[in-house]
Protein backbone atom coordinates (compact mmCIF):
# COMPACT_ATOMS: atom_id res chain seq x y z
CA UNK A 1 0.00 0.00 0.00
CA UNK A 2 1.21 3.89 -1.09
CA UNK A 3 2.05 6.41 1.62
CA UNK A 4 -0.45 8.67 1.56
CA UNK A 5 1.05 11.85 -0.33
CA UNK A 6 0.36 14.37 2.12
CA UNK A 7 0.64 14.18 6.18
CA UNK A 8 -3.68 15.37 7.35
CA UNK A 9 -2.06 18.77 8.45
CA UNK A 10 -0.17 19.75 5.05
CA UNK A 11 -3.69 18.27 3.08
CA UNK A 12 -5.41 20.30 5.62
CA UNK A 13 -2.99 23.97 4.85
CA UNK A 14 -3.21 23.34 0.92
CA UNK A 15 -7.03 23.03 1.01
CA UNK A 16 -7.38 26.17 2.64
CA UNK A 17 -4.91 27.60 0.00
CA UNK A 18 -7.94 26.86 -2.45
CA UNK A 19 -11.03 28.87 -2.75
CA UNK A 20 -13.01 25.86 -2.50
CA UNK A 21 -11.75 24.81 0.49
CA UNK A 22 -12.10 28.31 2.40
CA UNK A 23 -14.50 28.09 5.35
CA UNK A 24 -17.63 29.62 4.38
CA UNK A 25 -18.09 33.33 5.60
CA UNK A 26 -20.32 34.26 8.23
CA UNK A 27 -22.88 36.29 6.44
CA UNK A 28 -23.14 39.75 8.09
CA UNK A 29 -25.71 40.99 10.70
CA UNK A 30 -28.32 42.26 9.70
CA UNK A 31 -29.24 45.85 11.12
CA UNK A 32 -31.95 45.90 13.50
CA UNK A 33 -34.02 49.09 12.34
CA UNK A 34 -34.21 51.59 15.62
CA UNK A 35 -37.32 52.13 16.62
CA UNK A 36 -39.15 54.90 15.95
CA UNK A 37 -39.67 57.24 19.37
CA UNK A 38 -43.18 56.63 20.82
CA UNK A 39 -45.32 60.07 21.12
CA UNK A 40 -44.48 61.39 25.02
CA UNK A 41 -46.95 60.01 27.00
CA UNK A 42 -47.32 63.42 29.45
CA UNK A 43 -49.87 65.83 28.44
CA UNK A 44 -49.47 69.28 29.04
CA UNK A 45 -50.84 69.06 32.36
CA UNK A 46 -49.35 67.09 34.73
CA UNK A 47 -49.70 66.26 37.77
CA UNK A 48 -48.05 64.10 40.81
CA UNK A 49 -50.77 63.17 43.85
CA UNK A 50 -49.12 61.88 46.69
CA UNK A 51 -51.12 59.39 48.23
CA UNK A 52 -49.95 57.33 51.35
CA UNK A 53 -51.79 53.60 50.90
CA UNK A 54 -55.32 51.84 51.35
CA UNK A 55 -57.95 54.23 50.17
CA UNK A 56 -55.58 57.46 49.32
CA UNK A 57 -54.23 56.19 45.73
CA UNK A 58 -58.24 55.20 45.21
CA UNK A 59 -58.76 59.13 46.30
CA UNK A 60 -56.21 59.84 43.47
CA UNK A 61 -57.28 58.03 40.62
CA UNK A 62 -61.04 58.95 40.97
CA UNK A 63 -59.81 62.59 41.20
CA UNK A 64 -57.64 62.54 38.31
CA UNK A 65 -60.30 60.58 36.44
CA UNK A 66 -62.41 63.74 37.01
CA UNK A 67 -59.68 66.29 36.02
CA UNK A 68 -59.33 64.43 32.74
CA UNK A 69 -62.76 65.04 31.64
CA UNK A 70 -61.81 68.95 32.18
CA UNK A 71 -59.22 69.08 29.36
CA UNK A 72 -59.01 67.96 25.61
CA UNK A 73 -57.86 64.45 24.74
CA UNK A 74 -54.62 63.61 26.18
CA UNK A 75 -53.92 66.86 27.34
CA UNK A 76 -53.83 66.06 31.33
CA UNK A 77 -51.67 63.21 32.66
CA UNK A 78 -50.90 62.48 35.98
CA UNK A 79 -48.45 60.07 38.22
CA UNK A 80 -49.81 58.33 41.95
CA UNK A 81 -47.14 58.10 44.25
CA UNK A 82 -48.19 54.91 46.47
CA UNK A 83 -45.79 55.63 49.15
CA UNK A 84 -47.05 52.96 51.46
CA UNK A 85 -46.29 55.94 54.69
CA UNK A 86 -47.89 58.23 56.27
CA UNK A 87 -48.93 61.00 56.47
CA UNK A 88 -45.97 63.84 57.08
CA UNK A 89 -44.50 62.40 53.41
CA UNK A 90 -46.81 63.05 51.68
CA UNK A 91 -46.63 66.66 52.15
CA UNK A 92 -42.90 66.87 52.49
CA UNK A 93 -42.62 65.25 48.51
CA UNK A 94 -45.22 68.68 47.78
CA UNK A 95 -41.79 70.62 49.46
CA UNK A 96 -39.51 68.98 47.88
CA UNK A 97 -41.11 69.27 43.96
CA UNK A 98 -42.06 65.50 44.11
CA UNK A 99 -45.67 66.07 43.80
CA UNK A 100 -47.81 68.77 43.24
CA UNK A 101 -50.90 67.24 45.18
CA UNK A 102 -51.05 65.08 48.45
CA UNK A 103 -53.73 63.00 50.27
CA UNK A 104 -53.33 62.97 53.96
CA UNK A 105 -55.12 62.79 57.23
CA UNK A 106 -56.55 64.50 59.73
CA UNK A 107 -56.68 67.97 59.09
CA UNK A 108 -53.65 68.76 62.10
CA UNK A 109 -51.36 66.98 59.79
CA UNK A 110 -51.42 69.96 56.78
CA UNK A 111 -51.98 72.60 59.65
CA UNK A 112 -48.66 71.19 61.64
CA UNK A 113 -46.99 71.52 57.88
CA UNK A 114 -48.45 75.07 57.04
CA UNK A 115 -47.60 76.51 61.28
CA UNK A 116 -44.34 74.68 61.36
CA UNK A 117 -44.67 72.74 64.52
CA UNK A 118 -45.09 69.38 65.50
CA UNK A 119 -43.82 67.11 62.34
CA UNK A 120 -42.38 70.28 61.09
CA UNK A 121 -39.87 71.88 61.96
CA UNK A 122 -39.85 74.45 59.33
CA UNK A 123 -43.30 76.40 58.32
CA UNK A 124 -44.67 75.43 54.96
CA UNK A 125 -46.39 78.76 53.85
CA UNK A 126 -47.27 77.64 50.29
CA UNK A 127 -49.40 75.07 51.36
CA UNK A 128 -52.89 75.10 50.06
CA UNK A 129 -56.23 73.60 50.62
CA UNK A 130 -58.62 71.74 47.60
CA UNK A 131 -60.72 70.05 49.51
CA UNK A 132 -61.70 67.45 51.67
CA UNK A 133 -63.87 64.06 51.95
CA UNK A 134 -65.52 63.81 55.24
CA UNK A 135 -64.61 60.54 57.15
CA UNK A 136 -65.59 60.24 60.81
CA UNK A 137 -62.78 58.53 62.61
CA UNK A 138 -61.17 58.87 65.91
CA UNK A 139 -58.74 57.62 68.27
CA UNK A 140 -59.40 53.81 69.90
CA UNK A 141 -57.24 54.14 73.44
CA UNK A 142 -58.01 50.26 74.80
CA UNK A 143 -56.87 48.04 77.10
CA UNK A 144 -57.49 44.61 78.38
CA UNK A 145 -59.58 44.53 81.22
CA UNK A 146 -57.75 42.06 83.78
CA UNK A 147 -54.81 44.90 83.70
CA UNK A 148 -57.17 46.17 86.36
CA UNK A 149 -56.94 50.22 85.35
CA UNK A 150 -59.85 52.74 84.31
CA UNK A 151 -58.27 55.54 83.00
CA UNK A 152 -54.87 55.86 82.07
CA UNK A 153 -53.92 58.03 85.39
CA UNK A 154 -54.36 54.20 86.44
CA UNK A 155 -51.64 53.46 83.88
CA UNK A 156 -49.09 56.21 85.28
CA UNK A 157 -49.69 55.59 88.87
CA UNK A 158 -49.46 52.15 88.84
CA UNK A 159 -46.79 51.77 86.27
CA UNK A 160 -48.92 49.25 84.38
CA UNK A 161 -46.16 47.68 81.74
CA UNK A 162 -48.25 48.37 78.38
CA UNK A 163 -47.52 46.54 75.22
CA UNK A 164 -49.90 49.24 73.22
CA UNK A 165 -49.82 48.69 69.72
CA UNK A 166 -49.43 52.29 68.38
CA UNK A 167 -47.91 54.06 64.99
CA UNK A 168 -44.25 54.35 64.06
CA UNK A 169 -41.77 56.65 65.62
CA UNK A 170 -40.41 57.91 62.61
CA UNK A 171 -40.90 61.38 62.07
CA UNK A 172 -43.68 60.23 59.49
CA UNK A 173 -46.67 58.90 61.08
CA UNK A 174 -49.42 61.18 62.49
CA UNK A 175 -50.76 58.35 64.65
CA UNK A 176 -47.53 57.27 66.09
CA UNK A 177 -46.61 61.35 66.65
CA UNK A 178 -49.54 61.98 68.06
CA UNK A 179 -49.14 59.10 70.75
CA UNK A 180 -45.86 60.45 71.46
CA UNK A 181 -47.60 63.70 71.73
CA UNK A 182 -50.44 62.33 74.29
CA UNK A 183 -48.11 60.89 76.81
CA UNK A 184 -46.66 63.83 77.41
CA UNK A 185 -49.72 65.56 77.60
CA UNK A 186 -50.54 63.35 80.42
CA UNK A 187 -47.38 64.14 82.07
CA UNK A 188 -45.41 61.10 81.08
CA UNK A 189 -43.46 60.03 77.96
CA UNK A 190 -42.38 56.46 75.88
CA UNK A 191 -39.50 56.65 77.60
CA UNK A 192 -40.77 56.20 81.00
CA UNK A 193 -43.30 53.86 80.01
CA UNK A 194 -40.66 51.67 79.17
CA UNK A 195 -39.22 52.29 82.39
CA UNK A 196 -41.52 50.12 84.14
CA UNK A 197 -41.64 47.42 81.35
CA UNK A 198 -43.93 49.16 79.19
CA UNK A 199 -43.39 48.69 75.41
CA UNK A 200 -44.74 50.21 71.97
CA UNK A 201 -45.57 47.53 69.48
CA UNK A 202 -45.30 49.17 65.77
CA UNK A 203 -48.35 48.89 63.68
CA UNK A 204 -49.19 51.28 60.85
CA UNK A 205 -53.27 51.00 61.52
CA UNK A 206 -55.26 49.72 63.89
CA UNK A 207 -56.24 46.42 62.69
CA UNK A 208 -52.52 44.38 62.71
CA UNK A 209 -52.85 46.23 66.37
CA UNK A 210 -55.70 44.20 67.10
CA UNK A 211 -54.48 41.38 65.83
CA UNK A 212 -51.41 41.54 67.84
CA UNK A 213 -53.46 41.71 71.04
CA UNK A 214 -55.21 38.48 69.88
CA UNK A 215 -51.82 37.19 69.29
CA UNK A 216 -50.74 38.06 72.96
CA UNK A 217 -48.10 40.43 71.55
CA UNK A 218 -49.79 43.45 72.69
CA UNK A 219 -52.35 43.91 75.94
CA UNK A 220 -53.26 47.25 74.78
CA UNK A 221 -53.84 49.89 71.52
CA UNK A 222 -53.67 53.49 70.72
CA UNK A 223 -54.79 53.77 67.06
CA UNK A 224 -56.93 55.46 64.39
CA UNK A 225 -58.90 53.51 61.74
CA UNK A 226 -62.54 53.31 64.37
CA UNK A 227 -61.14 50.78 65.57
CA UNK A 228 -63.95 50.49 68.30
CA UNK A 229 -66.48 49.99 65.92
CA UNK A 230 -64.61 47.24 63.78
CA UNK A 231 -65.29 43.93 63.46
CA UNK A 232 -62.00 42.73 64.44
CA UNK A 233 -62.21 44.64 67.80
CA UNK A 234 -65.38 42.73 68.52
CA UNK A 235 -64.12 39.50 67.60
CA UNK A 236 -61.03 40.50 69.98
CA UNK A 237 -63.61 41.77 72.58
CA UNK A 238 -65.86 38.14 72.65
CA UNK A 239 -62.17 36.63 73.41
CA UNK A 240 -60.66 39.16 75.54
CA UNK A 241 -62.49 41.30 77.50
CA UNK A 242 -61.02 44.82 76.70
CA UNK A 243 -62.03 48.40 78.04
CA UNK A 244 -61.96 51.58 75.98
CA UNK A 245 -61.02 54.60 78.00
CA UNK A 246 -61.75 58.25 78.44
CA UNK A 247 -58.87 60.82 77.29
CA UNK A 248 -59.41 63.73 79.43
CA UNK A 249 -60.60 66.74 77.99
CA UNK A 250 -57.59 69.05 79.54
CA UNK A 251 -55.01 66.58 77.61
CA UNK A 252 -56.98 66.81 74.77
CA UNK A 253 -56.86 70.41 74.99
CA UNK A 254 -53.45 70.56 75.44
CA UNK A 255 -52.68 69.15 71.85
CA UNK A 256 -54.61 72.11 69.91
CA UNK A 257 -51.70 73.64 69.32
CA UNK A 258 -50.56 70.72 66.96
CA UNK A 259 -54.20 71.30 65.06
CA UNK A 260 -56.03 68.16 67.24
CA UNK A 261 -59.07 68.54 69.06
CA UNK A 262 -61.84 66.34 70.85
CA UNK A 263 -64.24 64.09 68.69
CA UNK A 264 -67.31 65.38 68.18
CA UNK A 265 -68.98 62.35 70.08
CA UNK A 266 -69.03 61.13 72.81
CA UNK A 267 -69.70 57.33 73.34
CA UNK A 268 -71.33 56.27 75.89
CA UNK A 269 -71.74 53.14 78.01
CA UNK A 270 -72.37 50.27 75.62
CA UNK A 271 -72.12 51.81 72.25
CA UNK A 272 -68.67 49.67 71.39
CA UNK A 273 -67.58 46.33 72.86
CA UNK A 274 -65.26 47.96 76.12
CA UNK A 275 -67.04 50.86 76.52
CA UNK A 276 -67.74 50.31 79.99
CA UNK A 277 -68.14 54.47 80.58
CA UNK A 278 -69.06 57.20 78.68
CA UNK A 279 -65.83 57.80 76.47
CA UNK A 280 -63.97 61.16 75.25
CA UNK A 281 -61.17 60.92 72.63
CA UNK A 282 -59.72 62.57 70.30
CA UNK A 283 -60.75 63.29 66.29
CA UNK A 284 -58.87 61.72 63.74
CA UNK A 285 -61.27 62.50 61.03
CA UNK A 286 -61.17 63.55 57.26
CA UNK A 287 -59.13 63.19 54.15
CA UNK A 288 -57.39 66.05 52.97
CA UNK A 289 -56.59 66.89 49.52
CA UNK A 290 -54.18 69.37 49.65
CA UNK A 291 -51.09 71.08 47.21
CA UNK A 292 -49.01 73.96 45.96
CA UNK A 293 -49.26 77.89 45.88
CA UNK A 294 -47.93 77.31 42.54
CA UNK A 295 -50.77 75.01 40.66
CA UNK A 296 -52.80 77.98 38.53
CA UNK A 297 -56.10 79.42 39.76
CA UNK A 298 -57.97 77.72 36.16
CA UNK A 299 -56.48 74.48 37.89
CA UNK A 300 -57.31 74.83 41.18
CA UNK A 301 -60.63 75.76 39.74
CA UNK A 302 -60.69 72.29 38.05
CA UNK A 303 -59.58 70.07 40.96
CA UNK A 304 -62.34 71.68 43.01
CA UNK A 305 -64.91 71.12 40.24
CA UNK A 306 -63.86 67.62 39.46
CA UNK A 307 -64.34 66.59 43.04
CA UNK A 308 -67.93 67.67 43.72
CA UNK A 309 -69.24 66.91 39.89
CA UNK A 310 -67.64 63.73 40.46
CA UNK A 311 -69.21 61.89 43.87
CA UNK A 312 -71.89 60.20 42.23
CA UNK A 313 -68.63 58.07 41.02
CA UNK A 314 -66.56 58.46 44.67
CA UNK A 315 -70.26 56.80 46.00
CA UNK A 316 -70.42 54.17 43.78
CA UNK A 317 -66.58 52.75 44.19
CA UNK A 318 -65.56 50.11 46.10
CA UNK A 319 -67.68 49.36 48.82
CA UNK A 320 -64.68 49.13 51.17
CA UNK A 321 -64.10 52.94 50.98
CA UNK A 322 -67.79 53.42 52.97
CA UNK A 323 -66.99 50.74 55.43
CA UNK A 324 -69.85 49.70 58.23
CA UNK A 325 -67.67 50.80 61.35
CA UNK A 326 -67.02 54.09 59.28
CA UNK A 327 -70.68 54.66 58.73
CA UNK A 328 -71.67 53.76 62.25
CA UNK A 329 -70.27 56.61 63.69
CA UNK A 330 -71.56 59.13 60.94
CA UNK A 331 -69.43 58.30 57.67
CA UNK A 332 -70.26 61.45 55.30
CA UNK A 333 -70.90 61.27 51.77
CA UNK A 334 -68.74 64.25 50.34
CA UNK A 335 -71.14 67.06 51.15
CA UNK A 336 -69.99 70.41 48.62
CA UNK A 337 -71.28 73.04 51.61
CA UNK A 338 -68.92 71.54 53.28
CA UNK A 339 -65.66 70.06 51.70
CA UNK A 340 -63.52 73.20 51.42
CA UNK A 341 -63.95 73.51 55.60
CA UNK A 342 -61.31 72.74 57.98
CA UNK A 343 -58.45 71.81 55.38
CA UNK A 344 -55.73 72.32 57.95
CA UNK A 345 -53.82 74.93 55.77
CA UNK A 346 -55.69 78.24 53.70
CA UNK A 347 -58.06 77.30 50.60
CA UNK A 348 -56.30 77.81 47.33
CA UNK A 349 -57.73 80.57 46.13
CA UNK A 350 -58.88 78.61 42.63
CA UNK A 351 -60.89 76.10 44.78
CA UNK A 352 -62.50 78.90 46.54
CA UNK A 353 -63.46 80.69 43.33
CA UNK A 354 -65.09 77.12 42.26
CA UNK A 355 -67.01 76.87 45.76
CA UNK A 356 -67.82 80.24 45.92
CA UNK A 357 -69.20 80.56 42.20
CA UNK A 358 -71.43 77.79 42.32
CA UNK A 359 -72.90 78.57 45.97
CA UNK A 360 -71.05 76.39 48.17
CA UNK A 361 -69.77 78.04 50.06
CA UNK A 362 -70.65 82.31 51.55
Amino acid sequence: MKPALFSLPVAIFFCLLTIGCQPAQKPAETAVPQKPAITPWKGKTHLVISAARANFPRLGSWLFNGIYNEFPHREFTGNILFTGSGYAIEIRNIEDGEAQLAVTTPSATPYMAYKGVGLFSQPYPNLRGMFRIGQRDFITLGVRTDLGVTSFDDVIKKKIPLKIAAGFQDGDDTTGFLFAEFLKAYGTSIEELKSWGGEVVNVPVSTPGIKKIMAGEANAIFHEGMAAASRDWKELSAKIPMRILSIREDVIDKLAPLGFHKFEQVFHKGRFPGVLDDVTTIDYSDWIVVGDASISEDLAYKIAKAAVENIPAWNTQDPTLHTEESSEVGNMIPNPKTMWKDLGAPLHPGAEKYFKEKGYMP
